[in-house]
């Protein structure tokens, strides 16, 4: 695919509808169909995408946004507000989900109306201080009312042109295709690997561009480290551990989850698989200029007592088996012994056996890997608002808390801000219901041909802004020049 740029994936996505997403790899790939409202870019910062303008109103329980009005479907048809209130229609179609409770509830009036051919009223149930970043969502990016599947139109850079069992091909869109376009690749490919040393081979003879974008092992970064076009950086994915329903009083005793919360060394974790993952503990973090805080403190011989009491005397910690998650449970069951005295014990589950326990609840300790949606504190803090699903599911509630994120959520004040959502920080903080671990970093190697690619704190890329150079082989990779 001389003309063309060849990513490499480690596994294909679990569905193939961009808009709703079902793990990573189906999100990253369906950057380059979508034409969400608002886009991450590399840095952080957010720019426009399929909207120009976005606006608040009513402090914050209504947003303005002023769609591209030049914007076009693949098909040819313009980008108007029916295609943002189709999007709009098919979260309240979920619900029980998230975006729809935020919304939706008990709202008199549908929650987006139509101002202008091209201009959308999105209403709140209460004020959302921020909205921006929440539009880098796929499931706000404009659709079709015919459907939001592979066959559908698409708003974004590519197009699909084929999927087989072990990849992905798209094509620049043909209105996309003219000197506008410059240097953009004319097509894409995603290509599976088994593993991702198969892969660092494959870009070594130049029949690939860009490895994964997980799954490095340690060796891979350290191989890696140094060469031209290799980033590394922490995104928006988090290990913790979850108080199961065989785990005593600990879901009735904030205290003594502190407890263990703040006992837990997160850098020693992160020793154990260095440049894999970085320690992890306030809410906030990923989103501040503040370092990750690997803050502990010695539990006293009470909450030492209580704590195995509570826990017994020895349990297993189930994880999904992929790596690292092996090496930093056994890390966490290193320091259980060392400070707790409990005998903790790593049990690797297959993929569907971690899901139905963390759904049925039937453990003591699970580790588990969550996501950001999107690049703001809100989402990792407001999923345990009273009234949410996580809290509830896990029969968590607090008022204070609430209260606290609502005054986050209310503050129009840039300067203000930070503070507000570290003050709901410190709170959930106290409450501890699940023992945040660490923060997993994303890796990168592409070809000296490419760029554009850069990953942005939920690890996706701007495929808009790629631009390829002509292809040429090498027969050295880059990490063995760099051991060289």
């Amino acid at each position: 695919m001389d003309s063309g740029i060849v990513f490499a994936l480690d596994s294909m996505p679990l569905n193939s509808d961009s808009h709703w997403p079902a793990d990573y790899d189906a999100r990253f790939v369906g950057e380059a169909l979508l034409g969400t409202l608002s886009v991450e870019a590399g840095d952080g910062s957010l720019r426009t995408g399929s909207a120009l303008a976005v606006e608040r109103f009513d402090g914050g329980r209504r947003w303005r946004v002023t769609l591209d009005g030049e914007a076009a479907w693949s098909d040819g048809l313009p980008l108007s507000a029916e295609h943002a209130l189709a999007s709009v229609r098919t979260v309240l179609a979920r619900p029980r989900s998230p975006l729809a409770r935020l919304l939706y509830p008990e709202l008199p009036t549908e929650p987006a109306v139509q101002v202008a051919a091209d201009v959308v009223d999105y209403r709140f149930a209460r004020p959302v201080s921020y909205v921006p970043s929440l539009l880098t969502l796929p499931q706000f990016a404009p659709s079709r009312e015919s459907g939001t599947g592979a066959d559908a139109p698409v708003l974004g850079p590519y197009e699909i042109t084929g999927r087989g069992e072990d990849g992905i091909r798209m094509s620049l869109r043909d209105r996309a295709a003219d000197e506008r376009a410059g240097n953009r690749p004319r097509e894409l490919e995603f290509r599976v690997f088994a593993r991702t040393r198969e892969a660092l081979d494959a870009l070594r003879r130049g029949e690939i561009d860009v490895s994964p974008t997980t799954s490095f092992s340690v060796q891979d970064v350290f191989d890696c480290a140094g060469v031209d076009g290799f980033q590394s950086r922490p995104i928006s994915i988090f290990g913790s551990l979850e108080f199961g329903g065989s785990s005593g009083n600990l879901n009735r005793r904030p205290e003594l989850r502190r407890a263990l919360g703040f006992a837990v060394d997160r850098e020693r974790i992160a020793e154990r698989c260095p440049g894999l993952v970085i320690p992890f503990l306030y809410q906030t973090a990923p989103w501040s200029a503040v370092p990750p805080s690997s803050k502990t403190w010695r539990p006293t011989s009470r909450e030492i007592d209580e704590l195995r009491r509570e826990l017994g005397g020895s349990l297993e910690i189930g994880y999904a088996d992929f790596t690292p998650n092996d090496v930093i449970v056994r890390a966490v069951c290193d320091q259980l012994q060392e400070i707790f005295g409990i005998t903790a014990v790593p049990r690797p589950l297959s993929y569907r056996a971690y899901v139905r326990s963390a759904l049925s609840r039937d453990y003591s300790l699970l580790y588990t890997l969550t996501t950001a949606d999107f690049p703001h504190p809100a989402s990792l803090l407001t999923p345990w608002y009273s009234t949410g699903a996580v809290a509830k599911r896990l029969g968590f509630a607090d008022a204070g808390l609430d209260a606290l994120l609502d005054a986050a959520s209310e503050e129009t004040d840039p300067g203000a801000q930070a503070g507000r959502w570290a003050a709901a920080d410190r709170r959930w903080s106290e409450l501890m219901p699940r023992i945040p671990l660490i923060q997993v970093r994303a890796h990168c190697l592409s070809s000296g041909r490419l760029t554009g690619a850069r990953l942005n704190s939920s690890g996706l890329i701007d495929f808009g802004r790629l631009a390829a150079g002509p292809r040429a082989r090498t027969a050295a990779g880059p990490y063995e020049e760099a051991r060289a």
